[in-house]
């Protein structure tokens, strides 16, 4: 004889609450949580406490429970079958399977464990299957992937558990008077990778890893790694800069102002802030030389390098003057010293050489003539007075001699 019991869920209730007491509605814990446990008649599923009340089957902590019995018609073989179970993480953390959620949804670290308890004879597991009972179940058990009572592991891989699996248990009983049954009854999904959605990982954090660090950049699916280096720390190769990743490892950035003795990247970045380069624009005289001071600020190999001195900006020929207002200047040879000229005024000019310039040496009263005044005798006017003397004492002269002869 045999009966088989199937229970399928499609749908999982989503229950939250969290108060101080474990009421129907609050926070429960159980394996390792420090919650408290529920108040009698009630049962801790998802870490909150629901009401049995209607339930077939219910067994605290777990998430999914199913039960069955079957007795045979004529004769006193009973066969009684319970299975329950829940997922759990290498860690011997449930799984939860509702909200609140982190990583976008269910998360099992350390590997994903089915955790079977309840009574039966033999547990087994279908996978990404259907159940066909004539062919694979009969007094003798199933043949399907047999499950012990307690951890099983189901994947120990990185990635999402999506396998649909439907767990049940098997039971036979045989009695004395010759009759036998065998009952199964279990809970779960059929389907093909398209059940669950469980993230599983090696780790969130270092504690989770047995040695090394928990290299977890995206907050997800993070690994175990031989520790090198702490997230943003910094090391210098000459001046080179390298900064650690998410990823536990040494990236380079290049040269990077301000890092591993890096001071400047173009001279712009030496110049100081308070540098007035309008001062610099002020020559002044050394001797014959024109002279200008300068201030240099240049980045040689990274580095500030400040220079300062001065310039000759121009050699004069003769002579160099620093003028008021305007700084220092060529000043052009005028003349020689102790050169006499005579000028437009008529007047005898000369040279002086301290002061570069001509200065009236002689006033001259009848002009100037070949560096010398010219003297009166030799003006135009004395001879006109000459001249005219001349004519009129001729003219004398004449008058006196007829005069004489008139007398006679």
């Amino acid at each position: 004889m045999k009966y088989i019991k199937l229970t399928m869920f499609l749908s999982l209730i989503f229950l939250i609450g969290i108060v101080s007491s474990a009421n129907e509605g609050s926070v429960c814990g159980y394996i390792t949580d420090s919650n408290p446990p529920c108040d009698t008649g009630l049962v801790c599923i998802e870490n909150t406490c629901v009401s049995t009340a209607g339930m077939d089957c219910y067994k605290d902590g777990y998430n999914f429970c199913s039960d069955d019995r079957y007795s045979h018609p004529d004769g006193e073989a009973d066969a009684r079958v319970e299975i329950y179970w829940r997922f759990v993480d290498g860690r011997g953390q449930v799984v939860r399977l509702s909200p609140p959620f982190f990583y976008n949804g269910p998360f099992s670290i350390g590997g994903l464990y089915l955790e079977i308890g309840g009574d039966a004879d033999e547990y087994y597991l279908i996978e990404n299957g259907n159940y066909e009972d004539d062919e694979d179940c009969n007094e003798n058990g199933c043949n399907y992937r047999i499950l012990k009572k307690g951890l099983n592991l189901l994947s120990d891989k990185e990635g999402v558990f999506t396998t649909c699996i439907y767990p049940f248990g098997w039971e036979y009983d045989r009695d004395s008077d010759g009759s036998w049954v065998w009952v199964t009854s279990g809970i779960g999904m059929f389907g093909n990778d398209n059940c669950f959605n469980i993230n599983t990982f090696e780790c969130t954090q270092d504690s989770d890893c047995e040695s090394g660090v928990c290299v977890n950049p995206d907050l997800s699916h993070g690994t175990c790694e031989v520790y090198i280096c702490d997230y943003y720390d910094e090391r210098c190769f000459g001046q080179m800069l390298q900064r650690c990743t998410l990823y536990n490892e040494w990236e380079d950035k290049g040269i990077v102002l301000g890092k591993c003795g890096v001071e400047c990247l173009n001279d712009q970045q030496c110049v100081p802030i308070d540098y007035n380069a309008s001062i610099y624009n002020i020559t002044y005289c050394s001797g014959k030389d024109i002279l200008q001071e300068f201030e240099t600020h240049e980045c040689i190999y990274n580095k500030c390098s400040e220079s300062s001195g001065s310039n000759i900006t121009t050699s004069c020929d003769f002579r160099c003057e620093d003028v008021d207002g305007e700084g220092a200047m060529c000043i052009e040879k005028v003349c020689e010293f102790g050169e006499e000229m005579c000028s437009d005024k008529g007047n005898v000019l000369k040279c002086s050489g301290v002061e570069n310039k001509w200065v009236v040496d002689e006033e001259c009263s009848y002009g100037c003539k070949d560096e010398k005044c010219i003297p009166y005798y030799n003006t135009k006017q004395f001879y006109s007075i000459v001249g005219g003397s001349f004519f009129a004492l001729t003219l004398l002269i004449i008058f006196l001699v007829k005069k004489v002869k008139k007398s006679k």
